[in-house]
């Protein structure tokens, strides 16, 4: 058998006979067990797996948004700047519409970044969050699948011997 195992090789797990040996019957109901606590656990990790694959593309589009916000402030700024050097060359008036309007634009601009740079530090903090959350997670499904194996490699004289008290082991 390969370290692959499967809920299959599990069910289809043939023992040879001999006297006085173990309950043919408690053996196949511990099997059966331990083969369905095995494809829960499977399925449990492929769900966490989908889901975080799941949360790496909304964490794509989060920078990609992250990036255009930075593109947007940079593009401001640059309108920002050509609107001042186009005042210095209009008359006295206009010069001072030019500032006034820039002065404003600016205004807007800074506080558009610290609106944004407050959103993405706030994002950053979900995402750390969240990403601690499935590693978590995962751990704790990588411990019980590992205690799973550790227990379907385990000597099974204790767990199933009639005079242990025990009719099988639980998972």
């Amino acid at each position: 058998m390969d370290n692959k195992l499967t809920p299959m090789d599990i069910r289809q797990m043939q023992f040879g006979r001999a006297f006085r040996g173990y309950e043919p019957q408690e053996v196949d109901l511990f099997l059966e067990q331990v083969a369905t606590a095995m494809e829960q656990l499977r399925s449990e990790l492929q769900t966490a797996r989908e889901q975080a694959a799941g949360l790496e593309l909304q964490l794509l589009d989060l920078r990609k948004k992250e990036t255009a916000l930075s593109n947007t402030l940079v593009a401001a700024q640059q309108v920002v700047d050509e609107m001042k050097r186009n005042a210095q060359k209009d008359i006295e008036l206009r010069l001072k519409e030019a500032e006034l309007q820039a002065e404003r634009l600016t205004q807007d601009a800074w506080e558009q970044l610290r609106r944004i740079t407050r959103e993405c530090d706030e994002l950053r903090k979900e995402k750390k969050l969240f990403v601690d959350r499935w590693r978590t997670s995962l751990k704790t499904i990588e411990r019980a699948l590992a205690l799973a194996v550790e227990g379907e490699a385990g000597s099974p004289e204790g767990a199933n011997h009639p005079s242990s008290g025990s009719r099988g082991g639980s998972i």
